[in-house]
């Protein structure tokens, strides 16, 4: 087997290029992987955010769009939305009604559910601004999470134990992040969203 050594070193040329086909596909993945090579010094962190965030947006743009076009047709055929799945579809219907936030919030930290919640709000007739709102703060919540997580992972658990050395800092942080959700999703809903009285 080849080491990872040599592995990196032969892929180095090619960073940029790999993480840029790695944003499109697999996404969130890829963006894992070049966040630990960020922490290990072989990429720059900011190309990471900034590329990794361009290409899952534009992917997930594309997907919006597929949904509205003639192929959806086809595309509503394959066996993961066909009635077999009814146990993913109820769970998608009552996200999509309740909570289409969480919903993309959810489906990008499960591998192959990004696209189909994606697919599953266009064809339900959001819109796309409401979408690209949705998605664009549901990317951003996922990157301030595993991004650094995984940045901190490369570098060792020494420098995270630094950084957070109580147990009390980690729960606040996990309380940030959930009130960050929370206050996204009301300030999409009620301000941005809200329709003008006429």
């Amino acid at each position: 087997m080849i080491p990872l050594n040599v592995l990196l070193e032969a892929f180095a040329p090619y960073k940029t290029l790999l993480l840029i086909l790695g944003s499109i596909y697999p996404g969130e993945e890829a963006i894992i992987l070049f966040s630990v090579l960020a922490g290990q010094g072989l990429i720059h962190l900011s190309d990471v955010v900034v590329i990794g965030t361009l290409g899952i947006l534009l992917v997930d743009n594309l997907i919006f769009w597929l949904a509205k076009s003639r192929m959806s047709s086809h595309i509503k055929r394959w066996r993961i939305f066909s009635k077999k799945s009814q146990r993913l579809s109820i769970i998608m219907h009552k996200l999509h009604k309740e909570r289409p936030f969480l919903m993309l919030f959810v489906t990008k930290f499960v591998y192959g559910l990004r696209y189909i919640s994606v697919f599953y709000l266009s064809m339900k007739g959001m819109t796309w601004k409401r979408f690209f709102l949705y998605d664009v703060g549901a990317f951003a919540l996922w990157g301030i999470i595993m991004i650094p997580l995984a940045w901190l992972a490369a570098r060792g658990f020494t420098v995270g134990l630094h950084i957070a050395t109580r147990i009390e800092r980690l729960l606040l942080i996990g309380v940030l992040v959930a009130l960050v959700f929370y206050l996204l999703e009301w300030v999409i809903r009620n301000w941005i969203m809200k329709p003008k009285a006429n």
